[in-house]
């Protein structure tokens, strides 16, 4: 394995480790949102009112967030395809 496919393989790891880290940091945050309200005193409506406005939010970023995840993963693929596709190319030629 040569320095640049290393470097890549790296750099693949690291891009999909920041997009773990970025999942997990917006379910926290949803999570400790939804913790913090429930022990906010406010009425029983206004309380749920308020989770279901702050689930639809995070919902949105959740869904923008993890297009943006797929669109990673999915260079990456293709990245380590063409990679594989040339190797395969070299050793059988």
């Amino acid at each position: 394995m040569d320095r640049r496919s290393m470097s890549s393989t790296a750099s693949s790891r690291s891009t999909e480790r920041m997009a773990l880290f970025l999942l997990g940091a917006a379910l926290g945050a949803l999570a400790a949102a939804i913790i913090t309200m429930l022990f906010v005193p406010q009425s029983g409506e206004e309380t749920r009112e308020l989770i279901a406005e702050r689930g639809r939010e995070m919902g949105e970023r959740a869904r923008s967030g993890g297009s943006e995840f797929i669109r990673r993963v999915r260079e990456a693929t293709d990245e380590w395809a063409a990679k594989l596709q040339a190797a395969a190319e070299s050793y059988a030629g």
